[in-house]
């Protein structure tokens, strides 16, 4: 079983790999996380221009969905300079509007997100070491824990670190033991826990190893979209998803369309 890797670990997303950033800013970054011992990464960004005409920087599904993965295995903060979007049904190099969020959304309650140089690059990465020093999730049952952009793409959900809001999550999708998403299929907790068995960690809490859920199609045929692939459960058929986006099929569920290279 792989453990969680706790020490912090930097994203910088920017357009031209950071060519028209500020060489002051990428300095001050690099020399913080290496005084830190931390590693970090800078990660380009295309642009693209939606109907209107107006430039969208876009991540590379693959790179959000590899981004994605990695804040399950490190303390991952994020920072963004130009408020970058990301597709969350699977295509490259087209935009479809009803899909686009912002990659804030996507990072929310699993990494620490910032837009840079915001209020500084020192305040920023001081409010980065707080952050991953705490824990920001309480258990397996929290729907902090969910992969929210196949649960329920449709809806930002923007307050589970409220009370009010877990109450509001809950009385709109379900208990979670028997969560039901915007596809209309059930989220059932795995407890026999099949397969992947290496720890995964969501902001800071550990997860029970092999942690997934069961996704069932119940009346009618559903589809399930990941950042780079959508999958069909036929009637009466499940797959399983785990926290970090990965899924595994199961007897009769196939993949329709994939945007991996």
């Amino acid at each position: 079983m792989r453990a969680v890797d706790s020490t912090p670990e930097i994203w910088i997303i920017a357009p031209d790999q950071g060519r028209r950033l500020a060489s002051e800013i990428l300095a001050s970054i690099r020399v913080h996380c290496d005084e830190k011992g931390w590693s970090h990464r800078l990660v380009g960004i295309a642009t693209l221009k939606n109907s209107a005409g107006k430039p969208v920087a876009l991540l590379d599904p693959e790179t959000g969905d590899n981004l994605y993965r990695r804040m399950h295995k490190v303390r991952l903060g994020v920072l963004d300079a130009v408020g970058t979007s990301i597709q969350l049904n699977p295509t490259r190099n087209v935009l479809d509007k009803r899909f686009l969020a912002k990659l804030s959304r996507l990072v929310r309650y699993k990494g620490f997100y910032s837009r840079i140089p915001g209020p500084g690059i020192a305040s920023i990465l001081n409010s980065f070491t707080e952050w991953a020093e705490s824990q920001h999730c309480s258990d397996d049952r929290d729907p902090r824990v969910l992969p929210l952009h196949s649960f329920c793409p449709g809806t930002n959900i923007v307050n589970l670190d409220t009370v009010e809001g877990q109450t509001q999550f809950r009385s709109q999708f379900g208990p979670p033991n028997s969560l039901t998403c915007e596809q209309d299929m059930r989220w059932i907790p795995d407890r026999a826990r099949h397969g992947r068995r290496e720890s995964q960690n969501v902001a800071g809490f550990t997860l029970t190893p092999g942690f997934q859920w069961d996704v069932e199609a119940d009346r009618h045929h559903g589809k399930i979209l990941t950042l780079c692939d959508v999958w069909e459960i036929p009637r009466s058929r499940h797959l399983n998803i785990y926290p970090n986006g990965h899924v595994r099929a199961q007897t009769g569920t196939r993949l329709v369309a994939t945007v991996r290279r």
